[in-house]
């Protein structure tokens, strides 16, 4: 059975996923009240499809991306892949969402979208459960720019915690 008879076809901007998607994007609160952000772009779908994948919750494609070479190899692979495969629990059909071109460039926040979004459930640590003797605490960072020097820093020497207060 093909992918566009499993899963839900949008076409409208109104549609309240869409709205909510939108929501997401645009609004912390929103992203803090449901515990969920949203991805954008093939590259970080295939990074968490291979890291987190019990943690996606929804995927959007654009129509012209289902139907791109690029989303069947992925389809293809996630069928026989066995981590990915069974962290989906067979429910890939209840994941996907196909929204009309038209409606993906309105929820795409990129100038030029790949197709693909997905909307991920966060991971939440208690600091009980942090490695403390390598963990980077944060507290009134306000330049976007900082943050980013001092995550790409923290990535390079591997500090595998980083604890904002």
């Amino acid at each position: 059975m093909r992918l566009e008879e499993l899963s839900e076809r949008i076409t409208s901007p109104k549609n309240e996923k869409i709205r909510n998607l939108i929501l997401l994007q645009k609004r912390k609160k929103t992203r803090d009240e449901q515990e969920r952000f949203v991805t954008e772009g093939l590259r970080i779908f295939e990074d968490a499809l291979r890291s987190a994948p019990d943690y996606i919750d929804q995927i959007y494609l654009s129509d012209s991306f289902s139907e791109s070479g690029a989303w069947k190899e992925i389809s293809r692979r996630m069928d026989t892949s066995s981590g990915s495969s069974r962290a989906l629990g067979g429910s890939l059909s209840k994941r996907v969402t196909i929204v009309s071109d038209d409606v993906f460039g309105r929820i795409s926040e990129t100038v030029t979208p790949q197709g693909i979004l997905c909307v991920m459930r966060m991971r939440r640590y208690e600091y009980a459960q942090m490695d403390r003797s390598r963990l980077l605490l944060l507290e009134n960072i306000q330049d976007p720019g900082n943050l980013g020097t001092i995550l790409r820093t923290a990535n390079a020497l591997g500090i595998p915690a980083i604890w904002e207060q």
